[in-house]
């Protein structure tokens, strides 16, 4: 029987190996014409058996669980090596934990390169089904959070970081900063494998906009001194667009190196002004395109949700008032809102271009 399998999905080739779970696949970047077709298969046999040499995350998840709270547990080489002290009754009972109420879990039978965020939430409602909301079900899932995080770090990151397992970081490893150092080799243009990749995450960096509001963003949103945030994408397939988090539309102010930024974009691509800025922008792309980078720049420990978060951190070390930088990245609860209201758009537009010469000048 043959290992793979090509489809079609919005106009591009796709293909899925065997036995993976359904609504499983992934893209081949490649127009579904049939002159591309040999093409398809040769990139998909390449991509087969790159991801044949990543034996280790092939793994079932339960068979991954049965070395934890063991001899060669990788979490517990972890804590030791930080210098923590572990005592043996808290291993047996952490290993009874993992036996009792993790192994008979449905998600303990996907392979931990297959893993999705929705297979997290899966064994969360059945850890709840099980056992009630409880304290003693709130320490099993926090156990398989870390087997989970384990498995992505010391597995999939070691041995096949683009094979499409991305997804799972989003609910599972820290959301930590970029330092300055580690956003200055981010964001050199040879890490990117394309003018689109780059576009997209320098602009979600100096914006601070979430993943679905950049992606979603049209050039109409482009006011000249703001850009107004009054959309986002609101489902997992970038199809349904709708307001954004919390239903609060912002302005964002246009600096200088903003400015620079969009202009060129819209130099190297005059389509956009016609729609979104970013049309090949899926989750896929999103997930496959911030990794490579990632990669390329040798860093880790990272999601793309941390270029949100290193642009609040940047501006805080600016001095910039914490209610700018609250309007600027539309925190959306009551109690904030009240502490920003007062803040005039001026007043916003001059502590942003500031800020923003510091952080990164004139580049785009």
């Amino acid at each position: 029987m043959n290992p793979l399998s090509i489809i079609t999905r919005r106009g591009i080739y796709h293909y899925r190996q065997t036995g993976w779970p359904s609504g499983i696949y992934r893209s081949l970047h490649l127009p579904a014409t049939k002159a591309n077709e040999k093409e398809a298969w040769r990139l998909a046999s390449e991509e087969f058996r790159k991801s044949s040499e990543a034996t280790i995350g092939k793994l079932t998840l339960r068979a991954y669980a049965a070395r934890f709270y063991g001899p060669d547990c990788p979490h517990v080489a972890d804590l030791l090596a930080e210098g923590k002290t572990i005592t043996p009754r808290s291993l047996t009972d952490q290993e009874a934990i993992v036996k009792r109420d993790l192994m008979p879990l449905g998600v303990m039978a996907v392979r931990v390169c297959d893993l999705r965020p929705r297979h997290v939430k899966e064994a969360r409602a059945e850890i709840v089904r099980a056992k009630g909301s409880t304290r003693a079900a709130q320490r099993a899932f926090v156990i398989l959070r870390t087997i989970l995080r384990t498995a992505f770090e010391h597995e999939l990151v070691a041995h096949d970081p683009l094979a499409g397992v991305a997804t799972v970081k989003y609910s599972l490893t820290v959301r930590s900063d970029l330092t300055p150092e580690q956003t200055a080799a981010f964001f050199q243009r040879e890490n990117f494998r394309s003018d689109a990749a780059y576009a997209l995450f320098r602009l979600a960096y100096l914006t601070g906009m979430r993943r679905a509001e950049v992606c979603a963003m049209d050039r109409s949103q482009d006011q000249g001194g703001a850009l107004r945030v009054d959309r986002a994408f609101k489902d997992d397939a970038f199809t349904v667009v709708g307001p954004p988090k919390w239903g609060k539309v912002r302005d964002i102010a246009v600096t200088a190196p903003l400015r620079a930024h969009l202009d060129w974009w819209y130099s190297r691509t005059p389509f956009v002004h016609d729609g979104r800025l970013f049309p090949m922008a899926t989750p896929g792309f999103w997930r496959r395109e911030f990794a490579f980078a990632l990669k390329a720049a040798g860093i880790v420990g990272v999601v793309p949700h941390s270029l949100r978060h290193t642009l609040a951190s940047d501006l805080d070390e600016q001095g910039v008032p914490a209610a700018i930088i609250r309007e600027t990245m539309g925190h959306g609860t009551e109690a904030m809102r009240a502490r920003y209201t007062h803040v005039r758009r001026g007043v916003v537009a001059e502590e942003m271009e500031v800020a923003m010469q510091r952080i990164v000048g004139g580049s785009r």
